[in-house]
């Protein structure tokens, strides 16, 4: 029986998961963060192959009987990135399989956990990236360049984006009525823009923590407040320039295109059907996909693929 493990390392948390030959599940195991680029790379290597060693043991395996790894690491965004994770990971103990083990980006992994190539994936939770994949082999990728040159759309770009403006309606800037500073207050007790200022600088909050108030604005945007409308229809205008960028470098305008959509902010359904509505007015013969499998099992599916292909 070939074993096929597949790992979803992302910036909150690590999951994995061991499938059979007939994608049977076996076992799976979670772990901590891993995107190096927020924890460091000694910390994020740790996170999965702290993660890979627990899920062997529960499956009574070694990773000498691993058919195929794959792992999807957010924070992979680069050539350097992969080199440097890759090395890492080979010195950690993955040299035993290096013949058949598969590194990539975490967004790649949600692709197959909705279909196969040809074909794109929209992630939107704490971060944001679009990657697609069409029937020549090529691939392209927007959006991806973390929290400060890029992940726009995204939970953590929303939640600032909460931050900021009701720094701007207490200064007196922003002057419309909004529900958004009377959540924010009472989620954290703040009543002014120094409030707020003296919570970010006792707290130094993370990229994640931010991302946690995305769902303020979601719910405020369903509710009818219109600055926080604003600010949702703007997220998903991002999404959608991210989605167009690649669907015209893959050269797929004029063919049917599978789209998965993976990440927190789509589990709202508002936040989905407006995507959806964006989305297929923005391209032609588009058919919005969740996901069939969480990511760590499309990557364990990724790996199934691999190893045919090497057979």
């Amino acid at each position: 029986m070939n074993y096929l493990l597949g790992v979803d390392a992302g910036g909150t948390k690590t999951k994995a998961v061991i499938i059979d030959e007939n994608s049977n599940l076996i076992t799976e195991a979670l772990g901590g963060p891993a995107n190096y680029h927020n924890i460091g790379l000694d910390s994020a290597v740790a996170s999965v192959t702290g993660t890979i060693t627990q899920i062997l043991k529960n499956a009574k395996q070694s990773l000498n009987s691993l058919a195929w790894a794959t792992v999807g690491i957010a924070g992979c965004d680069s050539q350097k990135d992969f080199g440097r994770l890759q090395s890492a990971f080979t010195k950690n103990g993955l040299t035993a399989i290096s013949d058949r083990f598969t590194l990539v980006n975490d967004t790649v992994i949600g692709l197959y956990s909705g279909t196969v190539p040809p074909g794109i994936v929209v992630i939107c939770g704490t971060g944001s990236n679009v990657y697609g994949e069409n029937d020549h082999g090529e691939k392209a990728t927007a959006g991806n360049w973390g929290q400060f040159l890029g992940d726009k759309g995204s939970g953590y770009s929303l939640g600032k984006h909460l931050f900021e403006t009701s720094i701007e309606v207490y200064d007196g800037i922003i002057t419309e009525s909004t529900v958004l500073t009377e959540l924010l207050e009472k989620r954290l007790g703040v009543k002014s823009a120094v409030d707020i200022n003296d919570w970010y600088s006792e707290t130094h909050p993370s990229v994640h923590e931010i991302s946690d108030f995305a769902p303020l604005v979601i719910a405020a945007s369903e509710e009818g407040d219109e600055l926080a409308k604003q600010l949702v229809e703007a997220a998903i205008a991002e999404l959608g320039k991210a989605l167009v960028a690649v669907v015209k470098r893959l050269k797929m305008e004029d063919e049917p295109i599978r789209v998965v959509i993976c990440g927190g902010l789509f589990q709202s359904k508002y936040f989905r059907t407006m995507f959806e509505g964006h989305a297929t007015a923005l391209v032609k013969r588009i058919r919005i996909i969740k996901p069939l499998v969480d990511a760590a099992v499309g990557a364990a599916l990724m790996g199934k693929l691999e190893l045919l292909k090497s057979r």
